[in-house]
């Protein structure tokens, strides 16, 4: 801007004209802006810090006491077990109760799941032996796969759609293949369990589905690529749909 005093150039937000003294108004003005602002952003800092410190005190004592709460439900699970007569550690120091094995020996396998929920927080499963964990979590899925195979029989078919139907391929080759997440793999004490399952699924795939051995094997092998069984789930949807038109 140009000094109204002498006519020199300076900047506008400078206070006085660097050659004459002559006071800037607007520079000036804009100070006592900039002023105001400064203040108004400091209380508004101030105000937002009183109202974050005690959230983040809050959200961090909450947490602590979530911690502590998971902490004691696991170690009175524990226990329990521990209480539970007749109950002893096996080699691996995994404990097992008298009804445990009982369920399991009589084949038992979903109500075993539900009392080992009931023991063992909430279905981690990580103070009992690994196939009886096992065990568990394969009667969960095989569960489901009696509802989805109830849901095929008495519905129309149809009205089927490609996900669902391959969500119901997908649950048959996890159980097949052994695939229950941390508790995968062949344990010799499951095998009756692993019999009848896998006779209830290939009697679903090959009587049902009428799916023959080379496309079980592909289905069923672990080595195949995804995009030759998603084309093969495919094949036998579209051949099952064209079935009960």
């Amino acid at each position: 801007m140009k000094c109204k005093n002498c006519g020199a150039d300076y900047r506008l937000r400078q206070l006085r004209c660097p050659y004459c003294e002559t006071e800037n108004l607007l520079g000036r003005m804009w100070l006592i802006k900039r002023t105001d602002t400064i203040k108004k952003v400091e209380a508004e800092q101030r105000a937002a810090k009183k109202k974050f410190v005690p959230y983040v005190v809050s959200k961090t004592v909450n947490r602590l006491i979530l911690f502590m709460v998971v902490i004691l439900i696991a170690f009175i699970m524990i226990f329990e077990m521990h209480m539970v007569p007749g109950s002893k550690k096996d080699a691996d120091g995994k404990i097992i109760t008298p009804k445990m094995l009982s369920l399991h020996e009589e084949g038992e396998y979903y109500k075993l799941r539900e009392y080992l929920d009931s023991i063992d927080g909430g279905g981690l499963y990580t103070e009992i032996p690994e196939y009886m964990a096992q065990s568990a979590l394969l009667a969960y899925d095989y569960n489901e796969f009696i509802e989805y195979r109830l849901n095929y029989l008495g519905e129309d078919r149809s009205k089927w759609e490609e996900d669902y139907f391959k969500m119901v391929i997908d649950k048959c080759v996890d159980i097949y293949n052994l695939e229950v997440g941390v508790y995968s793999g062949y344990h010799e004490e499951n095998q009756k369990q692993y019999d009848e399952y896998n006779e209830y699924i290939m009697a679903f795939l090959k009587g049902t589905l009428s799916l023959s051995d080379e496309e079980l094997n592909v289905l069923m092998d672990e080595d195949a690529s995804y995009s030759e069984q998603k084309e093969l789930i495919h094949k036998i949807f579209e051949r099952s749909a064209a079935a009960n038109e």
